[in-house]
């Protein structure tokens, strides 16, 4: 069979979806990202109610750009709706509770705050300035 430049072209083209379908299909690093999760049942009481309302002030006075860009992601998850059973059975969640987790170079590194969360809400200035510090180590 004699070589045309119009099939040498269409080679050349083959190859090169190829390639380029090669190219897609490895997955660059994502970039780093936390995900701030507060968790909580259906009846909550006022210390519960302090825990998200402190997180949610920090994410929104703090850390604006921050969730803006995708950086933070932040969830309240009810823990009694079964949409949400998994991933609370995911984080071993049975209460409310405070998680962040970092997404870095494909793995997760949890850090759960809720014991921290409940025994220092009493001082919201302290809780809400070991929050910011918790997350800025995470963005990192």
């Amino acid at each position: 069979m004699r070589e045309t430049p119009i099939l040498r072209m269409a080679v050349i083209l083959l190859f090169m979806l190829c390639q380029l379908l090669v190219w897609a299909g490895t997955k660059a690093p994502k970039a780093t990202y936390v995900e701030v999760m507060y968790f909580h049942g259906k009846v909550r009481c006022a210390t519960c109610n302090d825990i998200e309302a402190c997180t949610k002030a920090v994410l929104t006075q703090r850390f604006a750009s921050e969730m803006k860009k995708h950086r933070i992601v932040y969830k309240v998850v009810n823990i009694s709706l079964p949409q949400n059973r998994a991933l609370a059975k995911r984080f071993q969640i049975s209460w409310s509770s405070l998680v962040l987790v970092q997404h870095k170079a494909g793995r997760d590194h949890v850090v759960n705050l809720t014991n921290y969360a409940f025994s220092h809400i009493d001082n919201k200035k302290a809780f809400m300035a070991e929050l910011t510090r918790r997350i800025r180590t995470l963005l990192k």
